[in-house]
């Protein structure tokens, strides 16, 4: 198959949704699948993006060289939700949309957020078919699309679907070359590490922006700070991406007086991160939307219990209580009565741990979800309508 993939920036991205597009990419290829990535540029403010649609250059060389599918990452949505019609008559070939998790379930304004979901309805509109990364995020577009009841296309794209769960084994070094080997996942015997010492262990992984709740989880420990509950918390992850919101958090840290609790870590190669997993009893990632979550996971496959948000895909894999913990957005109040009774009583750690372990033992690996997607795309028709479902 020849395959023209559409993103944003470079593939190398540090994101989840990049992770999962260049592991597609990667597997494909490996497969014997000329793959062509097609690269548009981010803008910002949100709305200039929509120019993009007056660019003729997606178009001219999807017709040259002739893919037989065009995959779109859903993020691309304003800069191709009207273009996307000249698309598919230039090149002929089914547009499938990889959607990660949508916009319009962020916060924002009122006008930003209704703005976000008028372009991203005609996007999903304009599709032939959907790579969805869990079952929310299917539900998410069927919602969104349910307004546009009336359009056929969307609702024949709907049953051209597959959803294929982001793999729990990138630090294997067959997806992630590291420069050195990579520890084995925690030994069975994880109660001994888990709670030891004074202070629980908070790790926050993932890019320091207002979405992933960094600032949720200072807020919640503040109260905590100075008493015998009181926490540690390492942050890992790219403070560079929002400086105003980075820096909002590190003021709040030093008003709380938490400097010497809260280590910040920047952002750390893959080979480190078995490591810094063992070194810490909990990931704390209270994000306000998760289309799916692979950092939890991760940390999950690690022995690591995992707090997250209520929205979003985290609660396909948490199952709450038990291997981990699922808080409301913003409610600091919650994650902190949460966190100082896990400080009481730090013998429930090891139970988590284990549970933790053993249910990202169930989870799929990139290989089982990559091929997932390369025989969707094989049974795809090429033409005429298919009223069947791959899910």
């Amino acid at each position: 198959m020849r395959i023209l993939l559409v993103i944003y920036g470079s593939l190398d991205t540090l994101s989840g949704g990049y992770l999962y597009d260049r592991t597609l990419v990667r597997h494909l290829e490996s497969r014997g699948h000329a793959v062509r990535v097609y690269s548009q540029r981010r803008k910002a403010p949100y709305p200039a993006n929509i120019f993009d649609n007056a660019d003729a250059s997606l178009v001219d060389e999807a017709a040259a060289w002739k893919p037989d599918f065009i995959l779109e990452d859903e993020l691309n949505h304003p800069s191709l939700f009207l273009l996307n019609h000249r698309l598919r008559r230039a090149a002929r070939a089914p547009l499938i949309g990889i959607v990660h998790h949508l916009k319009s379930l962020e916060e924002g304004g009122v006008l930003e957020r209704a703005t976000a979901r008028w372009i991203e309805r005609r996007f999903l509109g304009s599709l032939d078919g959907f790579v969805f990364n869990s079952s929310f995020t299917r539900r998410s577009v069927e919602e969104a699309l349910r307004a546009d009841s009336g359009d056929g296309r969307a609702a024949a794209a709907l049953k051209r679907s597959v959803i294929a769960l982001p793999g729990k084994d990138r630090l294997s070094p067959v997806h992630e070359p590291a420069p050195a080997p990579v520890p084995a996942p925690v030994p069975e015997s994880t109660t001994e590490r888990r709670g030891r010492g004074n202070r629980l262990r908070l790790l926050f992984l993932g890019n320091v922006i207002r979405r992933k709740g960094l600032h949720v989880l200072i807020q919640a420990l503040s109260p905590l700070s100075g008493t015998s509950r009181s926490c540690t918390l390492a942050v890992a992850g790219d403070e560079g991406i929002d400086e105003d919101y980075t820096a909002s958090v590190k003021m709040a840290i030093r008003k709380a007086g938490m400097e010497e609790r809260v280590h910040w870590l920047g952002s750390v190669a893959d080979a480190d991160l078995p490591r810094i997993f063992q070194e810490h009893d909990l990931l704390a990632v209270p994000s306000q939307c998760e289309g799916f979550g692979i950092v939890y996971a991760e940390a999950m496959s690690y022995g690591l219990p995992v707090i997250a948000g209520t929205l979003g895909g985290a609660a396909e894999i948490i199952d709450a209580g038990k291997d981990g913990f699922l808080v409301r957005w913003e409610d600091a109040p919650a994650l902190a009565a949460l966190l100082a009774a896990l400080a009481d009583h730090p013998e429930r750690l090891g139970e988590l741990a284990d549970h933790a372990r053993k249910k990202a033992a169930t989870l799929p690996t990139w290989n089982d979800s990559m091929e997932r997607i390369e025989e969707f795309l094989a049974a795809f028709p090429r033409g005429g309508e298919n009223d069947t479902e791959a899910t």
